[in-house]
């Protein structure tokens, strides 16, 4: 495995484009008619904060080159807005997959959100129950989240 250096998004801006191409293809189907250009412009205004949320950590490899992606924000999921704060928008591009990156990204974002102040971290999945579960996520709630999925909110104690 490369070593990868995790950066907040505020720091490594001249990726910002490139993320938020990775979130409207992999989520912008279940945000009704929400563009790229949308996408890119909440990332633009809501996602460069420097010690407080939202923001996004990007894994870079020794060429400065993206390899993934992780958000974290106060409120995610409609139907679970009791839970604060979330992890969100983990994503590594396709050729990176396997090799640790997500996890890395996890627990950089864990690590930032321990630091806030915060006990607990909740995520949504509606496909990676036994991935999470493996790194010590336990459900919290079984809901039909935002993207019209049965899943589940799961809780990592920090």
């Amino acid at each position: 495995m490369s070593n990868y250096k995790i950066e907040n998004l505020y720091y490594c801006k001249e990726h910002m484009e490139v993320i938020a191409r990775w979130l409207f293809n992999e989520w912008g189907q279940y945000r009704g008619n929400q563009t790229y250009g949308d996408v890119l412009a909440k990332v633009q205004n809501n996602y460069l904060n420097e010690d407080i949320l939202p923001l996004f950590l990007v894994a870079l490899d020794e060429y400065n080159v993206p390899h993934g992606v992780v958000g974290a924000r106060e409120h995610e999921q409609g139907n679970a807005k009791e839970f604060t704060p979330w992890l969100t928008s983990l994503y590594v591009r396709p050729e990176s997959r396997g090799m640790g990156i997500a996890k890395l990204l996890i627990n950089a974002q864990n690590d930032i959100i321990k630091h806030m102040g915060y006990n607990e971290v909740y995520l949504y999945t509606s496909n990676a129950q036994s991935y999470y579960a493996s790194l010590g996520w336990n459900v919290a709630k079984t809901i039909l989240g935002d993207d019209n999925k049965e899943g589940v909110v799961m809780k990592k104690e920090l």
